[in-house]
């Protein structure tokens, strides 16, 4: 009667222990839902966690070395667009390195509050803008180096001026070109001659500087001027006393600045 007793009592201890191994696994492997607060004031470790709701950070969040911040698929990655007024990202002795392109919203832009450096170490090239498109500087502009322009550059201003070159004189108009230059008939001796050149775009408000070439013997250039809009006059004298000379059909390079 006794071993039956223990047999009895020995079976059961073995059920019951069976019943509690299945019941943890089945705790360990299903679904925990927590209705309410987790504090911890120590480490809080979870293994893969799937969060479907708002998760909120009242302190700072780590994330181990070569790990991230990522969406579970190809998708939109937010970072404070609902309530954060400031966005920091690194810090004063760190790198932060932008692996794609980055892209601004239409009126917002890079900022600083004192220099902003771009291509300042290992950049090669910097590109500013495409091809069609305007980029406006609409601050001066410094250049340590040298300035190279490809292709047709227009420079203008409010105050419609082009250029101040070593703190010398504004520059408003260039134009340069070339003209006939035709005195027609015999120029006698000690005697002046005036002719009208064609110059495109030249006007009484430009200083014109011509360029005579191949002038005959005893005749010596005297002046140009811009006297209407498109015209240069020239004037040459014959500084013999007692020869005329004839003056042949001329192309001459000319100038106008103002």
């Amino acid at each position: 009667m006794k071993k039956l007793i223990k047999s009895k009592l020995f079976l059961q201890v073995i059920i019951a222990s069976m019943v509690a191994t299945l019941a943890t696994a089945g705790i360990v492997g299903a679904v925990t839902t927590i209705g309410a607060n987790i504090e911890t004031a120590g480490t809080l470790a979870a293994g893969a966690t799937t969060l479907t709701g708002t998760l909120a950070v009242s302190k700072g969040v780590t994330v181990g070395a070569a790990y991230g911040l990522d969406t579970v698929a190809g998708g939109i990655l937010n970072i404070g667009t609902t309530t954060a007024t400031t966005i920091n990202l690194g810090s004063t002795a760190a790198t932060v390195a932008v692996k794609g392109n980055l892209t601004f919203p239409s009126a917002y832009g890079l900022d600083s509050a004192g220099v902003l450096n771009i291509g300042t170490t290992t950049a090669t090239t910097i590109n500013v803008g495409r091809s069609g498109q305007v980029v406006a500087q609409l601050g001066n502009s410094t250049v340590a180096g040298t300035l190279g322009v490809t292709g047709l550059t227009t420079l203008v201003n409010a105050s419609s001026t082009l250029a101040s070159f070593g703190g010398g004189t504004a520059v408003a108009g260039l134009l340069f070109g070339t003209c006939a230059v035709n005195f027609g008939t015999s120029l006698g001796a000690g005697v002046a001659t005036t002719t009208n050149c064609t110059a495109t775009g030249v006007d009484s408000t430009y200083k014109v500087f011509l360029t005579p070439s191949n002038l005959e013997t005893y005749v010596a250039f005297n002046s140009a001027s811009s006297t209407g809009s498109g015209v240069i006059q020239v004037q040459v004298f014959n500084t013999s006393t007692s020869t005329p000379v004839t003056i042949a059909s001329r192309t001459w390079a000319w100038m106008a600045i103002k």
